[in-house]
């Protein structure tokens, strides 16, 4: 009797072992990425608003689903959000999870990858930019003569 207990505790021990990761990975869904995605687009499919585009990116910074099919480094992980690549497949939350200061924090922190993309252009003096220059005026009233 006693040795029926403790070989159904253990069996029950290793079944929570085995079972526990897989229940964490069952509360994501999954989404294969295709040409013309964007993180804001598959969180409007499927998250139902696009806004909270953040909620896949922190799912997958660490590494997309499939990430032991690719050889080159920057399609295993979602380290930029505004560079996912077609044939990723990415964790989808089912539900969302971020509170508003770590969206808000996710924001911040992909604004910096935009910039780097994207530098600002200078500002150009609106002044300065319509006046021709003293010379080239000169020598085109020359050639008029």
């Amino acid at each position: 009797m006693k040795v029926k207990f403790f070989f159904l505790i253990v069996i029950g021990v290793v079944l929570l072992f085995v079972l526990a990761p897989i229940s964490s990975y069952a509360q994501n869904e999954t989404y294969e990425v295709v040409k013309g995605d964007c993180l804001w687009k598959i969180s409007k499919k499927e998250l139902k608003d696009g806004k909270l585009w953040p909620e896949i990116w922190v799912l997958n910074k660490d590494g997309v689903v499939n990430k032991d099919k690719f050889d080159k480094e920057k399609y295993k992980t979602i380290k930029n959000p505004n560079l996912i690549y077609p044939t990723q497949i990415l964790r989808i939350p089912k539900t969302p999870k971020l509170s508003q200061a770590e969206l808000q924090s996710a924001y911040k922190e992909a604004k910096k990858y935009w910039r780097k993309m994207h530098p600002r252009k200078p500002k150009v003096n609106k002044e300065e930019s319509t006046e021709k220059p003293k010379d080239d005026q000169g020598k085109k009233e020359e050639k008029k003569k």
